[in-house]
């Protein structure tokens, strides 16, 4: 399934490419598994995997899995505070309890 559509920028100038006899290759990338969506979390707030599952489960509930929307809803917790680097602590927190009733848009 190809989540870029078709009057895109970029596949404009894939096509473009292709007009130019350069070749282009389509790589697809299934969903993640919770296992994967955890281990990158945990590597992505330096936390151990023991204390990223549970938003790691949220996470990947909420996305499917799909890499470019859980990097893009990790982003979206951030920005509205729902995950804070806590200066106290000296590591990332999240907030489970607000992050489970967050609506998610169509395209995350």
């Amino acid at each position: 399934e190809n989540e870029v559509i078709q009057t895109h920028p970029l596949s404009s100038k894939l096509n473009e490419l292709r007009a130019q006899g350069i070749q282009v290759h389509t790589i697809k990338v299934g969903q993640l598994e919770l296992e994967n969506v955890n281990s990158l979390v945990s590597d992505a707030l330096y936390l151990p995997p023991s204390l990223c599952r549970s938003l790691s489960s949220l996470v990947h509930s909420k996305t499917g899995g799909i890499i470019l929307f859980v990097l893009q809803f990790l982003t979206s917790l951030n920005e509205e505070g729902l995950l804070w680097f806590n200066m106290t602590e000296g590591r990332w927190d999240f907030d489970l309890g607000r992050i489970r009733v967050k609506e998610i848009s169509e395209n995350v």
